[in-house]
């Protein structure tokens, strides 16, 4: 056997190389593909980041949206300052629907928990106050209502203003998320020169 090997050396030899090379060969592929793969999701890191950082941003700017669309409807509500014009003013003001209610709350409640408790005292509040100002709607304006008698001015009062407050108390709660957001995209915006939302009823 040994002399057949002997006698065959350089064709052994040639077959061992021949099978190094292919080995070589082989890894050197394996080697390439994993570093054009590693290659891509470098790439495409930046690109998924960027794309987290955009959905964070519109996630934050659609609750500043609601934000502001209750606050809107709360200050078309007559307080103590506009008891004359209550009936003008519950009948003119504009309405919410408990959609915008509902995503107004799951938004504020991924800021945290106080926020998300703030929202939901928004909520219970504007439901009292929408029913109310339904209640007042359903008797026609020539027959007047009677707030005298039917209409629970004080609670009202008091629910219009717990609304306003707590509203306010997630308006800055979600202005510093604005700002990380806008940061993390290279743009700034200019939240703190926003106006107040209201007075104290």
């Amino acid at each position: 056997m040994w002399k057949a090997l002997n006698e065959n050396a350089p064709a052994v030899q040639a077959l061992a190389a021949l099978a190094t090379l292919i080995v070589t060969g082989v890894l050197a592929r394996v080697t390439w593909r994993y570093v054009q793969l590693t290659n891509r999701l470098a790439d495409a890191a930046p690109e998924q980041l960027r794309f987290q950082q955009e959905a964070t941003r519109a996630k934050w700017h659609e609750l500043w949206g609601h934000v502001q669309l209750l606050n809107r409807a709360l200050s078309e509500l007559p307080d103590e300052t506009r008891r004359a014009t209550r009936d003008e003013g519950i009948r003119s003001a504009l309405l919410w629907g408990q959609g915008d209610l509902a995503r107004f709350q799951s938004l504020a409640a991924q800021l945290g928990s106080l926020p998300g408790t703030n929202a939901a005292l928004v909520v219970s509040s504007m439901t009292w106050l929408r029913d109310r100002v339904e209640e007042v709607r359903a008797v026609p304006k020539e027959r007047g209502f009677n707030y005298e008698r039917d209409f629970p001015w004080d609670r009202w009062c008091e629910e219009l203003k717990r609304a306003r407050d707590r509203l306010d108390d997630v308006r800055e709660a979600v202005k510093p998320k604005l700002t990380e957001a806008a940061a993390q995209i290279g743009v700034r915006r200019l939240i703190d020169g926003a106006p107040g939302l209201w007075d104290d009823c």
